[in-house]
């Protein structure tokens, strides 16, 4: 078992995961460390404490290291997770990959692999490979509202997508790994999510329970691969979390199960809402057809601000990408990155991946986001990202991932572009 965030592994099960005194004094260490975050941001004004590291999209390491020790920025930590913890919240791509290759080949056990992935912090590609952070890492109000237009939340839409990614690779992983033991036609597989997020912005809250929010934040994904099944279907019932457990007793012949509020979904499903509780306690339900009707929405959303293109294409005009461009002469300044030097001295050994390259512009964000203008990144002579500014902080920002594999080792080439009509208008850079 595979458990970073909750207890769920019992001490008398997973006698190994962690020894008791040493994971009680880590968890210390950590709470200590993060109280002074959570203290900040319940104390402090507004403006301060807005300044500190989110409380809420992580479960631990509010400081960026989740230790008082610093780090170069842009510079790998080479921090590394055990095979097993029970309350360190941290993702390890190392770690998930040492579990899969350690999964036995018993067919007649339980593997849990609780992944921290897609969740946020987002900055892994799809490979797992780290890449740098930024100014505007975090553009929304912890659980609350998006404070950026559509434009800024499109940034943070795609950098989620890419390491969904990287998490649909760990699952490939995984399916491999039982098939090499051949349990996977034997296997009962479940793979689902506690939570979604919601893109949708305009005041609507990011993650928390919200009746504007339910087709994102209610609607995590639910697949089951049953024993000897070899293809797949996509089921119309109205799954819920709490379904699980009946199914895989059920799966399983278990006779006598304890009440459950769920049903097994082999058979049929009662009439029910979709209901989420906020941590409040607060119930907010909406019926199921409301539901898909903002599913539906919002996947239409998606694809007019990202495209429906590779990873490393989404933006708001992926025909750019791939375009050559003359080198920004030196002398413009109208984009100035917000790492001057990035990618001007790339170790692949050392250095995380500077493929986030983000930055502020000069101009005046108009307040229709469809009007901003579209800025052409180009890494090493080519357009490899696009985006539109927004306003963030006081500033217009704009930002984007770009392709790991445009960035060499060494120095790289970084340009930024307005794109007016067909042409493109160099507006700065790192020359």
């Amino acid at each position: 078992m595979l458990e970073p965030v909750t207890a769920l592994c019992p001490d008398d099960l997973c006698p190994d995961l962690v020894n008791a005194e040493q994971g009680q004094k880590s968890r210390l260490e950590a709470l200590y460390s993060d109280l002074k975050y959570v203290e900040g941001k319940l104390l402090l004004p507004p403006g301060l404490g807005d300044k500190l590291p989110d409380v809420s999209s992580n479960f631990e390491g509010f400081g960026d290291n989740g230790d008082d020790e610093p780090v170069e920025l842009g510079k790998r930590s080479h921090k590394r997770g055990d095979l097993a913890v029970k309350a360190e919240a941290q993702s390890d791509p190392e770690l998930y990959e040492q579990f899969i290759r350690q999964i036995p080949d018993s067919d007649r056990g339980l593997t849990v692999m609780h992944m921290h992935l897609p969740h946020q912090v987002w900055k892994y590609d799809l490979q797992g490979n780290e890449y740098n952070d930024s100014p505007i890492e975090q553009l929304s109000r912890s659980l609350g509202n998006w404070m950026v237009n559509s434009n800024g939340i499109t940034v943070s839409q795609s950098r989620m997508y890419v390491q969904t990614g990287f998490a649909d690779r760990l699952l490939g992983q995984m399916r491999r790994k039982l098939e090499s033991m051949g349990l996977w036609n034997k296997a009962l597989v479940i793979v689902t999510a506690d939570h979604g997020i919601s893109f949708q912005g305009d005041g609507v809250p990011q993650r928390q329970a919200d009746k504007r929010a339910m087709g994102e934040v209610a609607n995590p994904p639910l697949f089951i691969k049953y024993p000897g099944q070899r293809k797949g279907v996509v089921s119309r019932k109205h799954s819920m979390t709490l379904d699980i457990v009946p199914t895989i007793a059920k799966t399983l012949g278990v006779r006598n199960l304890y009440r459950t509020d769920g049903v097994p979904l082999q058979g049929p499903v009662p009439k029910r809402d979709v209901t989420v509780t906020d941590p409040e306690g607060n119930l907010f339900t909406v019926g199921l057809g409301e539901m898909i009707a903002q599913r539906r929405a919002a996947i239409a959303r998606a694809d007019e601000r990202l495209g429906t293109g590779s990873f490393y294409t989404l933006g708001p005009a992926p025909g750019l990408i791939g375009r050559r461009v003359a080198p920004v002469p030196p002398g413009i300044h109208d984009a100035l990155l917000d790492e001057p030097d990035q990618g001007e001295a790339y170790d692949p050994g050392e250095d995380l991946i500077p493929m986030f390259i983000t930055g502020s512009w000069n101009g005046t964000v108009p307040a229709a986001p469809r009007k901003a203008p579209i800025f052409a990144i180009a890494v090493n002579g080519r357009v490899r990202a696009t985006a539109r500014p927004f306003d963030f902080d006081g500033a217009a920002r704009w930002g984007a991932l770009v392709n790991p594999a445009s960035i060499h080792q060494g120095k790289n080439r970084i340009g930024i572009y307005r794109l007016a009509g067909k042409r493109l208008i160099p507006l700065g850079g790192n020359f």
